[in-house]
């Protein structure tokens, strides 16, 4: 099987892949990875974490798309994450590949900006995660954006059909809802 998990920043998607890796031995790629390499070898390309999400995940679709069929193609099961996925991609390409794909999308469109940023202090990744070298103050932007991608990638799976779990209120029960769907037999 092949699994994608898309999302807002924040969600917990690496927690998800971390959590499939562990419980179920799927091996995973992060975007985030290929957003940082393209952005310091390919600047031409002008894909980079500075750029808006829904135009860094255009930007970055054609390298995703070939990732996302050399792994469906080649590995007996893998799982790519990141928030550079956008549900209209991921509806075309699993209409491309009819069986063997997975997908689900986290994000949180359900809460307050203050709420939230107290989350993100509270459930990091310790002293690795970038959130902690930035202010309350800096932080506040960016997490209303974050807030405002989620509505737009909850609707966009409406429209596409695929998955979403909102991780607002209850982030333990929507992260353990999208595992359950991951890893279940129906579609």
């Amino acid at each position: 099987m092949f699994y994608i998990i898309g999302g807002a920043p924040r969600s917990g998607k690496s927690l998800l892949a971390l959590r499939m890796v562990k419980e179920r031995g799927v091996p995973y790629f992060p975007t985030d990875a290929l957003i940082g390499t393209l952005g310091r070898v390919a600047p031409e390309h002008q894909i980079n974490h500075d750029v808006a999400f829904i135009e860094k995940a255009r930007r970055v679709w054609k390298f995703i798309e070939h990732l996302f069929t050399h792994f469906l193609s080649e590995e007996e099961s893998y799982l790519v994450e990141g928030d550079c996925i956008l549900p209209e991609h991921v509806a075309a390409f699993i209409k491309k590949h009819t069986t063997g794909v997975r997908a689900c999308f986290l994000g949180y469109g359900n809460i307050d900006v203050n709420t939230k940023l107290s989350f993100v202090r509270k459930y990091n990744r310790g002293d690795i995660d970038w959130t902690n070298e930035q202010s309350d103050e800096a932080m506040m932007p960016m997490i209303g954006r974050m807030i405002e991608y989620s509505h737009y990638l909850e609707k966009e799976c409406k429209e596409n059909n695929i998955k979403y779990f909102d991780v607002s209120e209850n982030f333990e029960l929507g992260w353990q809802q999208a595992y359950d769907y991951l890893v279940s037999e129906g579609k």
